[in-house]
Formats: structure tokens, sequence, C-alpha cells
């Protein structure tokens, strides 16, 4: 997002405009996604997933890199499958095979 082009942000007094702009320091959308997938990216690490692949995807290929990891991250999940029922990568709440989200924590697996 631009907020020079923002007409919310634009109808803000210049001092309001200042201190946000001073806060963010110049972040793009894409600092922020990137920081919120390395957050998604540890939590699976500390679940015990091999998130080798899912970092280097996150350097290269940014806008896909929500539906790719999920895509890795859902195999591994099945290969800890027991009874036709996985565990959640975050949470490890146990899901149907088909699941597209965890009623859990709200994982989104589609």
């Amino acid at each position: 997002m631009n907020l020079a082009d923002d007409e919310d942000f634009q109808g803000m007094p210049e001092d309001v405009r200042n201190e946000i702009l001073q806060a963010f320091g110049g972040v793009t959308r894409d600092d922020l996604l990137r920081e919120e997938y390395a957050h998604q990216i540890e939590a699976w690490r500390t679940k015990g997933f091999d998130v080798a692949h899912i970092e280097h995807l996150l350097e290269e290929d940014l806008p896909d890199f929500r539906e790719r990891s999920a895509r890795l991250i859902r195999l591994q999940v099945a290969k800890r499958a027991d009874s036709g029922r996985y565990r959640c990568p975050l949470c490890e709440v146990r899901l149907e095979s088909t699941a597209e989200e965890c009623g859990n924590c709200g994982a989104r697996f589609s």
C-alpha cells in the first residue's frame, strides 16, 4: 500500500502522518509479510518441521510463499499421519485428511 495514494492517510493531520511514517521507517508491505512469514517458519521449526526449503521460498518467491509453503508443510504432515488423520502444523490438533482449516487455531491448509 502506498500511503501517498491513501485518502484516509492523507486526510490525517500532518503531525500524525509524520509520526506514522517515522514509526514504520519506510517499511514496505513486503517487509511486513516477510516478518509475518518468518514467525510462521519459526513456529513450524519449533514443531519439528524441516523448514530449510521453506526459508528459501521466503527469499525467492514471496508472492507465492503462502501457497507453496503450505503445500510443503502438508506433505510433511502427511508423513506423520496416523489413522487417516493429520496433525495441524501449528497446534498439533488432529484433523481429518480433508480439513482445509484447523478448528482449534485457525490455520488454513487450502
